[in-house]
């Protein structure tokens, strides 16, 4: 038979401690059952309490530790206080949560991921992966550097490095041709995503990002001197999608440049809000890779296997169209927003209408495409909403 430890007693069947632990002078007691019926559990369930007794004469009371997903639903919080689209997150919260929702913050690492890795193989990409793996650290980073419990941080320790699988599984992108454009537009106007139209134009005459395009104001147009009116505007640094080498506070806006085709665009939305120049039918429009969107891309006979079939296909087409009519590099860099070294030389006066003169050249000499653009929302629908924002 073990021989009892100091500090257990035997109360019918059950062991109970009863002990002073003593560190620099400093008494703790513990009086509480161990709800053990054999000694050996018994012994083990002191010894651990003896350790967080020492632990806390030494560094305090243990703070309770809050959970991945309580950090979760704090950040996904602060981003629709910022005034973005959360919904990205929240898909890519979602897919973690049976794995690593319910874990202290401090035990999210490589291998809480593990499970989760091997389970989506083959059902997901890596890309897919890869993005919620960087909404998880952004979690993570959010617990470190903005939550407190008193002066306290939720995540005490350094963020931990996670890196996504790669299984070799990109898709390429696929770049359209005029003819394909013409019939995605078409498809388009006959079911419900008739409200794409005009930003799909726009995007692919522009090389503009989804929420560049969804996140529009009137307020970002610039009027520059000796420019026609719509061929210039300004995204700022909260829209503009953000340099992951930078910090927040260094992120900066671009300017984004509309050829005459974007401009006649731009010129049918005009009236149809006071706010934003792409609404959709009940207002902002959170994204336009949508149902709606992936039935016209089908429709159109476009290919759904072995090409990526998203929104970013438009921003692919017009830098591909660009190559075509031989933009040189750095404009084709700065048309498309890409971080460019010599700012003054393209965001000076003369450097818009450089710009703006480079854009002109992605052309077609049809107007086929841009008959729809004034139809997008008939008298009814436009006093409909004048009448809902009254």
């Amino acid at each position: 038979m073990q021989d009892r430890p100091a500090g257990l007693t035997k109360r019918g069947e059950i062991w109970h401690i009863d002990k002073v632990v003593t560190v620099g002078g400093i008494r703790k007691s513990i009086r509480e059952s161990t709800g053990c019926r054999e000694i050996g559990d018994a012994a083990l369930i002191l010894e651990q309490k003896v350790a967080e007794a020492k632990e806390e004469i030494l560094n305090g009371p243990r703070r309770h530790e809050h959970t991945f997903r309580e950090a979760a639903v704090k950040y996904v919080i602060s981003i629709e206080r910022r005034g973005k689209d959360p919904e990205r997150a929240r898909q890519d919260l979602k897919l973690l949560d049976n794995y690593i929702g319910g874990l202290p913050i401090s035990h999210v690492h490589q291998g809480a991921f593990l499970r989760f890795e091997e389970e989506q193989h083959g059902l997901r990409r890596s890309s897919t992966l890869a993005r919620a793996y960087r909404t998880a650290v952004a979690v993570l980073n959010y617990a470190a550097r903005v939550l407190r419990d008193g002066n306290k941080p939720w995540l005490a320790t350094a963020v931990p490095k996670i890196v996504p699988p790669d299984w070799n599984d990109t898709l390429p992108p696929y770049p359209l041709g005029w003819d394909e454009q013409d019939k995605l537009v078409a498809k388009m106007n006959k079911t419900t995503a008739k409200h794409l139209i005009a930003p799909t134009l726009f995007g692919v005459n522009t090389g503009a990002r989804e929420q560049e395009i969804c996140s529009l104001t009137w307020e970002h147009e610039v009027m520059a001197p000796g420019l026609p009116s719509g061929a210039v505007w300004w995204i700022p640094p909260e829209i503009r999608k953000g340099n992951s080498r930078k910090r927040a506070s260094d992120q900066v806006g671009r300017y984004l440049i509309c050829n005459a085709t974007a401009r006649s665009i731009i010129d049918g939305q005009r009236g149809n809000d006071d706010n934003l120049v792409f609404p959709g039918p009940k207002g902002r429009m959170l994204r336009m890779n949508n149902s709606g969107w992936r039935t016209a891309w089908e429709k159109a006979g476009l290919p759904t296997e072995g090409f990526k079939k998203g929104v970013h296909n438009l921003r692919h087409t017009f830098g591909v169209r660009m190559e075509a009519v031989a933009i040189p590099w750095e404009y084709r860099k700065a048309l498309l927003g890409h971080e460019i070294q010599d700012v003054t030389a393209h965001y000076s006066p003369p450097g818009l209408a450089r710009l703006l003169e480079e854009a002109e050249k992605v052309q077609r000499n049809t107007t086929v495409i841009l008959r729809t653009v004034p139809q997008l929302w008939d008298e009814e629908t436009k006093q409909t909403r004048r009448e809902g924002r009254n």
